[in-house]
C-alpha cells in the first residue's frame, strides 16, 4: 500500500525575547510538555512537583508566563503572576486526593521524574474553571495551522459527573469550543482507579483557518465544570501535551489508514493489522474486499486524481466501489476543528493463480511533498 507520509512541522520551547511561553519557530518547531525535566524552562522547571507557578526560576514550579488559571477561590493566576498556595501548589501525591487544587501525580503510569498534572475540582475551584497555555510564534513567517494532542486521565471516585473540555483562541478572550474533544466523567463511581481516557493520545485536533503573525500568540484552554451531582468531584490528569505547527499557506496533507493504523508511503511490509496482508482466497471466482481510508490532514482541500495498481500481480487486484459510495478519487475537504474528512478506497482481490500474490497501490494527489 502506497500513500503519502504525514509530514509534521513541530514546535520547540525556547526562551522568547520578552517573556517565556511555548515558543515556536520554523527552524526548531517541536515540543512535548510531559512535566519531566525535559520540559523547557519556558513552561516550567521540571520535573514538576506541584509547588505552584512562578515567572522566575523556582525548581518544581511551572512558568506562569506560559500558564493562566481561572476559577479558583484563592485567586486567579494571570500570565506572569506568582501563586504557590494553597490550591495552586498542593505538592506531589501518589494516591487519591480530596482537597481541591493542582498537584503533581507520580503514581503508575507516572513517576517522580515524569509526573502528570492532577486537578482536583470542587465547588468554586475549577468548577467552573480553566487552565490556559499560551503559544508564541517566534518565527519569521505566519503560522497557519496547529495540531494539539494530549493524554487525559480520570479517577472516577465520586457520585458526581464533571467535564473536561478543550477550546482555543487568538486573543485569549473569545474562545472556540471543540465539542469533539469534550469529556464527561460518569455519574456513578467505579473501582477508584486512575485510568487513561481512550488510547494515547486521548484527544487530538488540527486547528486550521488561523493566521498567527510573527511575535503574536495563540491560546489553548482546558475547562472544567460540574455536570451533575453535588459534593466531592472526580480527579482529572493532563499529560503529554504535544503541539505541532505549520508555517506558510495552508496545504493539503494525505494520510492513508487501514485498520486504524497509518500506512506510510513506500511501506513494502504487508501486515494483517493494517489490512495490507489479506486472508487466503481461493482461485476460480472467489474474492476478498479490503477497505482503507484516504484522509486529508491539511488545512487546504486535497485532490486525489488517480489510483493505479502496479507490482508483481496487478491483474489480481482492482479498485472497487459501488454507488452510492463515492470513488476514491475526487476532492477531500480540509480539516475543520476535530473533523477529518476522508474517502474510502476498497481493493478487490480475485486471484488468478495459486501462491503468494502482491501488488502496489499508487495514490496520486496534489500533496506537494508526496504527489504519488
Amino acid at each position: 500500500m502506497n500513500n503519502r507520509l504525514l509530514a509534521l512541522i513541530l514546535f520547540v520551547l525556547c526562551i522568547g525575547t520578552s517573556s517565556a511561553q511555548l515558543v515556536l519557530t520554523e527552524a526548531l518547531p517541536s515540543r512535548t510538555i510531559d512535566f519531566s525535566n525535559t520540559m523547557q524552562n519556558t513552561v516550567g522547571w521540571g520535573p514538576y512537583t506541584g509547588v505552584g507557578f512562578s515567572p522566575t526560576t523556582v525548581a518544581g514550579r511551572l512558568n506562569s508566563n506560559a500558564w493562566e488559571l481561572k476559577g479558583w477561590q484563592n485567586g486567579d493566576l494571570a500570565f506572569g503572576g506568582a501563586m504557590s498556595n494553597p490550591a495552586h501548589g498542593r505538592g506531589a501525591v501518589t494516591s487519591a486526593v480530596i482537597t481541591e487544587g493542582i498537584y503533581a501525580y507520580t503514581d503508575n503510569p507516572h513517576t517522580t521524574a515524569n509526573p502528570a498534572m492532577l486537578i482536583q475540582p470542587a465547588d468554586g475551584n475549577f468548577s467552573p474553571g480553566s487552565i490556559t497555555l499560551r503559544i508564541r510564534n517566534n518565527g519569521t513567517t505566519n503560522m497557519t495551522q496547529l495540531e494539539v494532542r494530549y493524554d487525559l486521565f480520570v479517577r472516577n471516585d465520586e457520585a458526581a459527573s464533571s467535564s473536561f473540555n478543550f477550546s482555543h483562541s487568538n486573543d485569549n478572550t473569545a474562545f472556540i469550543d471543540e465539542p469533539g474533544l469534550d469529556y464527561v466523567s460518569p455519574d456513578a463511581p467505579d473501582a477508584f482507579q486512575w485510568t487513561q481516557v481512550d488510547v494515547s493520545p486521548s484527544r487530538s485536533i488540527i486547528i486550521t483557518g488561523i493566521n498567527v503573525l510573527p511575535g503574536n500568540f495563540y491560546y489553548i484552554r482546558w475547562s472544567g465544570d460540574l455536570v451533575s451531582g453535588s459534593g466531592a468531584q472526580d480527579e482529572f490528569g493532563l499529560d503529554n501535551i504535544v503541539v505541532t505547527g505549520t508555517y506558510g499557506p495552508p496545504a493539503p496533507e494525505i494520510n492513508v489508514i487501514g485498520g486504524g493504523l497509518t500506512i506510510l508511503s513506500g511501506d513494502m511490509s504487508p501486515r494483517v493489522a493494517d489490512g495490507t496482508e489479506l486472508a487466503n482466497t481461493f482461485t476460480g471466482g472467489s474474492q476478498t474486499l479490503k477497505t482503507f481510508n484516504i484522509q486529508n490532514l491539511g488545512g487546504a482541500p486535497l485532490t486525489v486524481s488517480n489510483v493505479t495498481i502496479t507490482g508483481a500481480n496487478p491483474g489480481d487486484f482492482q479498485v472497487f466501489f459501488s454507488p452510492p459510495t463515492l470513488p476514491p478519487t475526487g476532492v477531500i475537504p480540509e480539516v475543520v476543528g476535530s473533523t477529518i474528512s476522508n474517502r474510502e478506497l476498497t481493493i478487490r482481490f480475485s486471484p488468478l493463480a495459486a501462491g503468494t500474490r502482491s501488488c502496489i497501490v499508487n495514490i496520486e494527489s496534489d500533496d506537494a511533498n508526496e504527489p504519488v
